[in-house]
């Protein structure tokens, strides 16, 4: 969870929208399914909906307080869905 709000306050100090690291997980599903690595695609895709979901709660956090209350909604959302829904995916 820390790793995650470190990332995200960084990316913030360079000016990257959050939702900046959920294309890159869309760009990365798509290349891994079109070069037919059909599991990494499936985890990838995944990951990617985790990833929006995160988005979504970090942007309501966001929108009534500061920016680094979104970015910490997103790391506390990511942290609990790494830590309990991924360890069952692989």
């Amino acid at each position: 969870m820390t790793l995650v709000w470190l990332v995200l306050c960084g990316a913030g100090k360079l000016s990257l929208p959050r939702w900046s690291f959920v294309a890159l997980a869309a760009a990365s599903a798509i290349g891994c399914a079109v070069f037919g690595a059909y599991y990494f695609a499936l985890v990838t895709f995944i990951c990617l909906l985790v990833l929006f979901a995160g988005t979504v709660a970090g942007w309501i956090a966001d929108r009534r307080g500061a920016r680094r209350g979104g970015a910490i909604a997103m790391a506390i959302f990511m942290g609990y869905a790494v830590g309990l829904w991924i360890p069952g995916i692989l």
